[in-house]
């Protein structure tokens, strides 16, 4: 199966970009400003790392297209949607407020200022998905003076980092915040 040395070497590059994939996340503390992005080497995990699945798959299609098919879509789409999707992810606290940017190419921005706030809340949301299993979801949800609500992603490692920072400059500022997820769903790094 993987007998030449090219293949091998093929398996190891794509090992060693692999293991870039899930790396820290960056956090800037410049005084008022609180930043987040991923670590780039993750978005160059995705984007090397989908090539090289893409690659084997190609080289797996002799013996096994259905393998080789496989392999050649998770790929592209490693390469194509989760490394810029990664690149992009970033959240931002300020002086004036909070800024959520996520998905492809960074087009899901959202962002709230302190002065609208009139409370916040924690909340899990549960989702069926195939074949019956639970999915479970953690947004902040911030109910705003004028009656409208922003909700904000809390699951992905950079929005929770930044949205955790979030929390706690609102509770400095006076604003309530109540968290209503179940207990196995709690984490305290943003409680003061």
């Amino acid at each position: 199966m993987f007998g030449s040395s090219r293949q091998i070497t093929w398996l190891l590059g794509l090992v060693a970009v692999a293991a870039c994939v899930g790396c820290n996340v960056q956090v800037y503390d410049q005084g008022e400003t609180y930043s987040c992005c991923n670590n780039p080497l993750e978005s160059i995990g995705f984007f090397f790392g989908g090539l090289g699945l893409a690659g084997l798959g190609w080289m797996c299609m002799s013996f096994s297209s259905r393998l080789g098919f496989l392999m050649i879509i998770a790929g592209a789409m490693g390469t194509l949607y989760f490394a810029p999707a990664s690149f992009f992810e970033s959240g931002k606290v300020n002086a004036e407020g909070y800024q959520s940017t996520s998905g492809f190419l960074g087009l899901w921005k959202e962002d709230v200022k302190f002065d609208n706030i009139e409370s916040i809340s924690l909340v899990t949301e549960e989702s069926r998905g195939r074949r019956g299993r639970i999915n479970y979801d953690d947004y902040i949800v911030c109910r705003l003076k004028d009656g409208g609500v922003k909700k904000f992603d809390y699951d992905a490692k950079v929005q929770h980092t930044a949205g955790s920072h979030f929390l706690k400059v609102c509770q400095e500022k006076g604003i309530a915040v109540a968290d209503l997820r179940p207990g196995n769903r709690l984490d305290h790094d943003w409680q003061n």
